[in-house]
């Protein structure tokens, strides 16, 4: 048996997350982002109380409307 054991890094994923133990016994959670700018356009929107929505990722304020029209394409 050699003197230093190696150990290695074992990773599961779970609900959409890897965790990780490193060599030293530590937890690591990796957990994936999403890029939401990445196609060029507005991806979702948030209901303001006034009626209007705010549109992520630009932040800009439309009505319904324009929201459904944005989120279409």
């Amino acid at each position: 048996m050699p003197k230093h054991k190696t150990q290695r890094e074992r990773a599961i994923k779970f609900a959409g997350y890897n965790l990780r133990i490193d060599t030293q016994g530590n937890m690591l959670v990796d957990r994936p982002t999403v890029n939401r700018g990445y196609y060029g356009f507005d991806t979702g929107a948030d209901p303001l109380p006034d009626g209007k929505f705010k549109m992520y990722p630009s932040g800009d304020i439309v009505d319904l409307a324009e929201r459904n029209r944005r989120l279409s394409t």
